[in-house]
């Protein structure tokens, strides 16, 4: 090729082809083609395309159209290097003609890594995703390894890289798994440990952008262990830096300290120096770390003029090199620190421009992004009507994007962070005092998931997903068998991979957030005259509430300042506190004793029900919908410092993730046919016993599952699928580092929220009496715990606990609550009686911390339809058919 190059005149060069012949030219194509790669590389272009230019030439001359077509691939792929992609696509175009022509499908795949990847950077993403489908069943079906391992893990990598554009973060997470299974099931090859090593990093990626911080944190580790050992630390230092780079954003991402943050990034910023000295492609590619830093800078409001300055140099650069996803954070940054500033027409100038840019592009996350600021800039300047237009728009593109997601724990991610547009749009129609529009942009942030569920849109799993669902029951032994936690957090991550290849198998068309959000017109003829619905939302740094009658949405009540979280936090801990003490001291003490844990029922009473005091005279059921971290409160213990009263006192109260799911719910019917199901299993909680034989003795059919008997398995029988009752009593765990794996510990394992996944009850109640089986996660709108886990398996109401649950009092209350429910009273009620009955005990059983952890929620209606005494009974059990005194 050096000879050939060195001849000027075309004219000789192809005399000199000529004379090489058809055959020894196509030999020579492939290390030409190589050639002219590096070459472009280095920067050297014009030689690079001389060289495809006279493979497709030669091919001309021999009348080859084979060769013709490698030497327009190759030229393409010299035009794609240097970022020229409209030559590059027609090159790749006029050789996928040929190649066509030719019937040679292989070749044609071959090429399209580069051709994809082309007509993303020419924005043109369906056609690249088309031919991603059409070659990668070619590909894997070549026994040329280069063709089966490395070419179509290019493929894969760049589908997944398109599906993030399109925000389908699902998508790309699958493809990044599937290019890791191809590259494992291989021996081993130059490229194998770099390859998954990236690909890692890249899961990492996608799964922050979810808001996964602890699976994203586990993939970043996966990668760095890999990198840093050798050879790889010493011949990939490029990809070390963009795990560290994006460790140090995850730090951002968690709220971590300051100084965390900053130690990240300068441990970054550090190695890229050393690259930029050493690697000038490579410092490029990572070269959007200072743009990193400064978008956390401005978040914490440290960003300083020199900043600044910096932005608007990255923009230039970014601009000019043509890294257009760069260049627009640069932009959306500048334009947020000029509307900080006060310099509106620069910001709405850069953002109009922006938006006109990122859709033509397809980046998602940058258009929503842009309208959201767009919105902020809009109400800055007084254009209220433009404001809601742009806030409207970015609601629309996020349900459209979060709508194709279809495994929950990934859809809540996506939409974690993203309840701006809506709660703009509800303060705005808050301070226009339109009331029903409000209640609407409201609804549509809340327990969407949910709300699908009780509508009737809930997945249904086919044939085919019983292997994956028998491949989650083994890891889950497996997880059992082990103690050593590293071990657990690996194969909890497999449990999670796995079930969302679960949702793989739904119906393509299958969707999310389709569900209609309830109207004020439904909701109103949903309750009767004596019900009252409280809506509690937090907008803008402000509490409302918005009561919902039979008569329709009445005026929302200001309620003031949020109650902080540590402020909540202290206080439940402060009545759990209260349980350690003896019972003989307790009995003794009680009245002192509830007097310290009064302070904050009170205060939490004057702020949040003394607002609508006006309501509850008339009010017989109360159905308390609340918001973020108000779910911790127990609204029925709230106390009336005027008359000393709790809440429940006065009224019956329930509670539910959302007034459209409640009023879905309402139409939700339970199985007719099925059996009662009581679960028990305790090996320390010995006291449960109670409550078997209660209910035993009140249904003398009912079959009793003891000791080894009440294990995972018994709650995947039909019996257990058609029940009216599930009752747990049992040990359980909250855990709020993973809220899908919070348990129940049943004989032979635990029996964890994801378990329910591709289960499906038709409960009227799940009672899950046992520790804090009610708390939860707020998380992307929804509330992830055990107790949403059971509704969205198809229980209509949960019975569960707010906070750890004594094993010799509680028997007592469950027997209580059954035996009003009994005389076919609702769920509610049944529970206001036996929370009364423990208020009005002269023992230590009236204080709070005994009868308030118990709570509802689901969909109940409010006119109780169902008699326990009407149905059968079956009973899961582990514990000494006895029931000693607590000492």
């Amino acid at each position: 090729m050096k000879k050939l190059l060195s001849i000027k005149e075309p004219e000789k060069q192809y005399q000199l082809l000529a004379s090489w012949g058809n055959t020894a030219v196509s030999t020579l194509s492939t290390q030409w083609k190589n050639e002219a790669q590096q070459l472009a590389f280095q920067g050297r272009i014009e030689e690079a395309l001389q060289i495809g230019r006279l493979i497709f030439s030669a091919g001309r001359q021999f009348e080859n159209a084979s060769l013709s077509a490698f030497g327009h691939w190759t030229t393409a792929n010299v035009y794609h290097i240097a970022e020229r992609d409209v030559e590059a696509l027609r090159h790749f175009g006029l050789a996928a003609d040929l190649y066509t022509k030719l019937h040679d499908e292989l070749n044609r795949a071959r090429m399209s890594v580069g051709h994809i990847a082309s007509f993303n950077r020419a924005f043109q993403i369906e056609k690249a995703l088309r031919l991603a489908q059409q070659v990668k069943p070619i590909l894997s079906a070549s026994h040329d390894p280069v063709d089966s391992i490395q070419r179509l893990s290019g493929v894969l990598n760049n589908e997944a890289i398109l599906y993030e554009q399109l925000g389908r973060y699902e998508e790309a997470i699958k493809r990044y798994h599937e290019k890791i299974r191809l590259w494992s099931a291989w021996p081993d090859q130059p490229d194998k440990q770099i390859q998954i090593a990236r690909t890692f990093n890249n899961i990492g990626y996608t799964k922050m952008l979810l808001n996964l911080f602890s699976e994203a944190s586990f993939a970043f580790d996966q990668a760095c262990r890999i990198l840093s050992q050798p050879p790889l630390a010493d011949k990939h230092p490029i990809d070390l830096l963009r795990v560290k780079v994006n460790q140090a954003r995850l730090s951002a991402y968690r709220q971590a300290n300051a100084e965390d943050v900053m130690t990240a990034y300068a441990e970054a910023e550090t190695m890229r120096l050393a690259i930029q000295n050493d690697d000038v492609h490579g410092y490029q590619l990572v070269g959007h770390l200072p743009l990193f830093m400064a978008e956390w800078k401005m978040s914490k409001g440290l960003l300083t003029l020199a900043d600044v300055q910096q932005i608007e140099h990255l923009q230039t650069v970014y601009t000019t090199a043509n890294q257009r996803w760069e260049a627009g954070r640069a932009t959306l940054l500048s334009a947020k620190y000029a509307l900080e500033n006060g310099r509106i027409q620069k910001a709405l100038t850069q953002t109009n421009n922006l938006r006109q840019t990122v859709a033509n592009q397809g980046e998602w996350s940058l258009l929503y992004e842009t309208w959201l600021l767009i919105g902020q800039i809009h109400t800055q300047a007084g254009a209220v009507h433009s404001a809601v237009q742009a806030w409207e728009t970015a609601v629309t593109l996020l349900e459209t994007i979060g709508g194709q997601i279809r495994a929950g724990d990934l859809r809540s991610g996506f939409l974690e962070g993203k309840q701006s547009p809506y709660l703009s749009l509800a303060h705005h129609f808050l301070m226009q005092e339109a009331w029903a529009t409000a209640f609407h942009w409201l609804e549509r942030k809340r327990a969407r998931t949910l709300l699908e569920t009780f509508a009737g849109n809930q997945p249904i799993y086919p044939e085919s997903a019983k292997p994956l669902i028998a491949q989650l029951e083994k890891i889950q032994q497996q997880r059992n068998e082990l103690s050593d936690n590293a071990a657990h957090a690996q194969l909890d991550n497999r449990i999670l991979d796995i079930s969302r290849q679960l949702s793989d198998l739904l119906d393509p068309g299958y969707r999310w957030l389709t569900g209609e959000t309830v109207s004020e017109e439904t909701i109103a003829a949903a309750l009767h005259e004596q019900a009252l619905m409280l809506i509690y939302v937090n907008v803008q740094d402000h509490l409302w509430v918005l009561p919902v009658t039979n008569r329709g949405i009445l005026p929302a009540r200001s309620l003031g300042l949020p109650i902080p979280e540590v402020a909540i936090d202290h206080a439940i801990r402060w009545i759990e506190g209260t349980g350690h003490t003896p019972p003989a001291k307790f009995d003794k003490w009680v009245n002192h004793m509830m007097l310290s844990v009064q302070p904050s029922l009170q205060a939490w009473y004057k702020q949040l029900i003394m607002p609508v005091a006006d309501l509850l005279s008339t009010t017989m059921e109360l159905i308390v919908v609340p918001d973020g971290t108000l779910h911790q409160i127990p609204f029925h213990a709230l106390l009336n410092d005027s008359t000393g009263r709790y809440l429940v006192e006065e009224t019956a109260v329930s509670y539910a993730h959302s007034a459209s799911a409640w009023t879905a719910g309402q139409q939700k019917r339970p199985s007719d046919t099925g059996s009662l199901l009581l679960a028990f299993n305790s090996d320390q909680l010995q006291h449960t016993a109670a409550v078997a034989n209660a209910v035993k003795a009140a249904h003398p059919d009912c079959v009793v599952y003891t000791e080894a008997e009440a294990t995972r398995d018994k709650i995947t029988t039909i019996q257990a699928q058609q029940a009216h009752l599930i009752h747990f009593a049992c040990h359980a765990e909250f855990r709020a580092d993973s809220p899908q794996f919070s348990y129940l510990q049943l004989a032979d394992g635990r029996f964890e929220a994801i378990d329910l996944l591709w289960r499906s009850l038709s409960a009227e109640l799940v009672t899950l009496s046992a520790c804090e089986t009610g708390k939860g996660f707020f998380h992307g709108g929804e509330y992830w715990g055990l107790a949403r886990a059971f509704l969205l398996a198809g229980a209509r109401s949960v019975l569960a606990t707010h906070w750890l649950v004594e094993d010799v009092e509680t028997p007592l209350f469950m027997k209580i609550f059954y035996a009003e429910w009994q005389k076919g009273i609702s769920i509610r009620q049944a529970l206001r009686q036996a929370q009364l009955a423990f208020i009005q005990s002269d023992s230590r059983l009236k204080h709070p911390y005994f009868w308030a952890p118990f709570f509802t929620i689901g969909a109940e209606p409010l006119s109780a339809d169902f008699a326990i005494s009407d149905s059968h009974f079956h009973e899961f059990s582990k514990f000494p058919n006895e029931m000693p005194q607590k000492q």
